[in-house]
């Protein structure tokens, strides 16, 4: 639920507004998405609330497909056997500030650092293949090596943007989900 709701904020009202009815939450903390972006709230006991750290956030995300084999090491059962699956993967931005033409990042740009790493596991076994020669290849481990490589190849992307984090399917039904701790 968004604090709109929460704390009486309605769609039309401002910040401001907000700021005004924050009193009205004694004793706990309030999180979630305002407008264009999200507050912390804490009542300060005294029926004035508190707003700490307001800030926008733009995300943008694009998704790729690649197929690609693996066993998973040390692993008992059927996936300790060579197999494959046809993976997607989901790469998110986000960032407090758009470029000069009003861009967190070229959708273009992303997809061409995202197909080229899929480009090196594509229909490859990849435990064949750095740095899976050594680190096991599961969706976990996969999912980050997305992440480590988006991050060190998108070097010209807006004050504090960055990679939010990268998801990955293995089947319709399974993902693995990498985010760096904040």
């Amino acid at each position: 639920m968004s604090c709109r709701r929460r704390i009486g904020y309605s769609p039309g009202e401002f910040e401001g507004d907000f700021r005004r009815r924050v009193h009205r939450e004694r004793g706990e903390e309030v999180e979630g998405q305002l407008k264009w972006g999200a507050a912390v709230l804490r009542s300060s006991g005294d029926g004035s609330g508190e707003i700490r750290g307001w800030r926008k956030m733009f995300q943008v995300s694009v998704e790729e497909t690649f197929s690609a084999g693996h066993a998973l090491r040390g692993y008992r059962g059927k996936c300790e056997n060579v197999h494959g699956h046809n993976y997607r993967v989901r790469v998110t931005l986000e960032g407090p500030e758009l470029d000069s033409i009003g861009l967190l990042v070229d959708f273009t740009r992303l997809k061409q650092v995202v197909r080229a790493i899929m480009g090196e596991l594509d229909h490859q076994f990849m435990n064949d293949l750095a740095p899976f020669k050594i680190v096991n290849p599961s969706a976990e481990n996969v999912a980050k090596y997305f992440y480590d490589e988006i991050t060190r190849q998108l070097t010209d992307l807006p004050v504090g943007a960055r990679v939010r984090d990268v998801i990955l399917w293995e089947t319709d039904t399974s993902r693995a989900q990498y985010r760096p701790a904040v």
